[in-house]
């Protein structure tokens, strides 16, 4: 089984969503604004920090946030600052083909070729002079088991990540479909269904899978099957008029060690693989709403749930990770490359 050892990638942590659901008791004085304020005082590279506490039942809750959110205005962070949640987004990518699945819309064994045209996906996955893009299925993007290289992350002929030329050109427009040719620049690292590798091209993929079989915008189908249903006010995608902007909060300032780089967040490079904003508040809704049965069904949340080894400390399901630490319980949800991280102790 081959697994990606690193996903480093060149980001330090900026802004931080913690939603924990702890199954115990947890003290009324639990002291997370303490915690956060020590966060951020003790790692300068780190320019502001958002976190929510809350257990299982909703019963008890805490919010912590200290730093800046916007440093032109010295605006302070707060709990209901809105952030890039970055690859937290692929959640709700797998929630939306999860729901087109149960629709009928779709098989997770349906392969990619099924959906798009062969100049989208020729060259996509070529190991060893073979090109597997004909082969790969909904399921193996969903669990990242393409084998599909990752563009973000890894090098080209150029020497360079295509976050490294996002940072080189932050004014410019990128699309997916840039992400998707750059991709196809990249060697494959395995035949579909023989290994594990995180690469943002397979959620982009899915996206794309997404709007052929609905007919309708990404925008429009996070908004039927996740924001209208949970009554969500402050989650959208980037770039997007799906949200009323008088509900719009500006997202708080990410940086990569001392340079602001937001606008390479809203220059649509990020979409279905890590494009969506959100707040704690409204995170906190959507991932009690997964864990309870309100989005998807208890058949749809395991096949999210079937875990492959993606390094030594990460295994990967459907749109899931889950954290194996020894000495400590396991966590379950997803990480970012902004330093987000939403997860459930289980």
């Amino acid at each position: 089984m081959t697994f990606r050892k690193d996903d480093r990638r060149g980001c330090v942590f900026v802004a931080l969503v913690c939603v924990l659901f702890i199954c115990r008791c947890v003290p009324d004085d639990f002291p997370l604004q303490k915690i956060v304020d020590e966060f951020v005082e003790q790692h300068p590279e780190v320019h502001n920090c958002v976190a929510v506490v809350s257990n299982s039942d909703g019963s008890q809750s805490w919010y912590g946030a200290a730093g800046t959110a916007f440093q032109e205005e010295n605006t302070v962070m707060t709990g209901d600052t809105p952030i890039y949640l970055a690859s937290i987004t692929k959640m709700y990518t797998a929630v939306v083909i999860l729901s087109l699945c149960e629709q009928g819309a779709l098989s997770l064994d349906d392969r990619l070729s099924h959906f798009l045209p062969a100049d989208t996906i020729k060259g996509i996955a070529v190991v060893d002079g073979k090109d597997y893009s004909g082969e790969i299925s909904v399921r193996q993007l969903l669990s990242h088991t393409s084998g599909i290289a990752d563009f973000y992350s890894e090098r080209g002929k150029d020497g360079k990540t295509a976050y490294e030329l996002y940072l080189e050109n932050p004014g410019r427009c990128w699309t997916v479909d840039w992400n998707l040719a750059r991709t196809k620049t990249l060697p494959g690292h395995f035949p579909p269904g023989t290994g594990v590798w995180y690469s943002d091209a397979n959620y982009i993929l899915l996206g794309k899978i997404a709007e052929r079989v609905s007919g309708s915008t990404l925008c429009q189908l996070y908004q039927t099957f996740i924001i209208s249903p949970l009554s969500l006010r402050h989650t959208w995608l980037a770039g997007s008029p799906s949200s009323p902007s008088e509900l719009r909060m500006r997202p708080a300032d990410v940086w990569d060690e001392k340079r602001e780089v937001s606008v390479i967040r809203e220059n649509g490079s990020y979409w279905a693989d890590g494009g969506l904003i959100s707040t704690p508040e409204d995170c906190l809704v959507f991932f009690k709403a997964l864990n309870n049965g309100r989005l998807i069904s208890e058949k749809s949340l395991r096949i999210m749930e079937d875990w492959k080894e993606l390094n030594p400390y990460l295994e990967y399901g459907c749109g899931l990770m889950r954290l194996r630490a020894e000495n400590l319980c396991r966590y379950r949800g997803h990480f970012g490359s902004t330093g987000s991280f939403l997860l459930y102790c289980e």
